[in-house]
């Protein structure tokens, strides 16, 4: 007796399309595999569960759950590794640049502490070069050396104090 059932060689097409509706994705119109609510490119979520620094650094416990929390509100794909690069340069970065530290070096690695058909959970891995002096703004003064034509009897200029820099 012959065991029931398809023969996948055979049947390559009815064997991918069992095997998407298993999954719950289907093929879309262009060719792109998708889930089966038309949401989008099926992929698995990076899920950043942590963020970790080789060193004492100047960001607060506040900023870098800030950072987790817009990290984990992105759509990242956890097949790709260009989302580790965009949570570098627009999550790690700009907080440092916030608080003044606009030469900061620093890279990061992530690293997969597990996850499922839905999403991926990652631990984040920073080391902090260098993070360079912290600018800051105290008091700004902005003088402008401009040169007033002398008044005449065709001209006339009138300049009140609060108006003009001197």
């Amino acid at each position: 007796m012959r065991p029931v059932g398809l023969n996948f060689l055979r049947f390559p097409k009815v064997a991918l399309r069992l095997a998407l509706r298993t999954e719950k994705l289907q093929i879309n119109a262009d060719g792109k595999v998708q889930s089966l609510d038309g949401k989008g490119d099926a992929h698995r979520k990076v899920i950043v569960e942590r963020i970790e620094f080789d060193q004492p650094v100047q960001l607060s416990n506040s900023d870098v759950e800030q950072i987790i929390k817009t990290a984990n509100e992105h759509e990242w794909d956890a097949d790709s590794s260009a989302w580790i690069d965009e949570l570098t340069e627009v999550g790690l970065r700009s907080a440092w640049q916030d608080q003044g530290y606009f030469k900061i070096a620093l890279t990061a690695h992530a690293q997969s502490i597990g996850g499922d058909t839905d999403y991926e959970r990652f631990l984040v891995a920073v080391h902090v070069e260098n993070e360079g002096p912290q600018f800051y703004l105290g008091d700004l003064h902005l003088r402008v050396a401009r040169r007033f034509p002398r008044p005449n009897s065709d001209t006339s200029f009138h300049c009140a104090k609060e108006n003009c820099l001197a």
